[in-house]
């Protein structure tokens, strides 16, 4: 079912632009506030959204900001090349200045990149951050 609020609007477009990239490349994702895949895969993916505080502008609309954490994740003991391949493939498809519309609102990318890699538990992970803002006419 698809979101009635600004904020679910904002997620669905985000994770709705990460579709096409994790069926070419049959990679499972753990999406937000869903369970993933059972039982865990070797290399996944997982989505986190955070919000930033609105601004008002002089023009009617409300500037809503935040950041969209896409984590890849793959077994230790395979190096880190996959992952970071995976993650700077997230980073060109949430390249600086990409608009991504859907449900009436536009989701403009301000910059997006892939933090450094460290361990996490019996995983490789990997951050990729897209920094993003919508313009909310009132």
């Amino acid at each position: 079912m698809p979101a009635s609020g600004i904020n679910g609007k904002i997620g669905d477009a985000l994770e709705g632009h990460l579709v096409a990239f994790v069926t070419d490349r049959a990679l499972p994702v753990y999406w937000l506030n869903k369970t993933g895949p059972s039982p865990t895969p070797p290399t996944y993916l997982e989505t986190s959204l955070t919000r930033n505080n609105t601004r008002p502008t002089a023009f009617r609309t409300d500037t809503l900001k935040g950041l969209f954490q896409i984590s890849v994740r793959s077994p230790l003991g395979v190096g880190n090349n996959p992952a970071d391949e995976i993650a700077d493939a997230l980073v060109t498809l949430y390249a600086r200045g990409t608009w991504i519309t859907r449900d009436g609102i536009t989701v403009r990318v301000a910059n997006s990149w892939a933090a450094g890699p460290f361990k996490d538990d019996t995983r490789w992970h990997v951050p990729v951050i897209v920094d993003w803002f919508v313009q909310n006419n009132l």
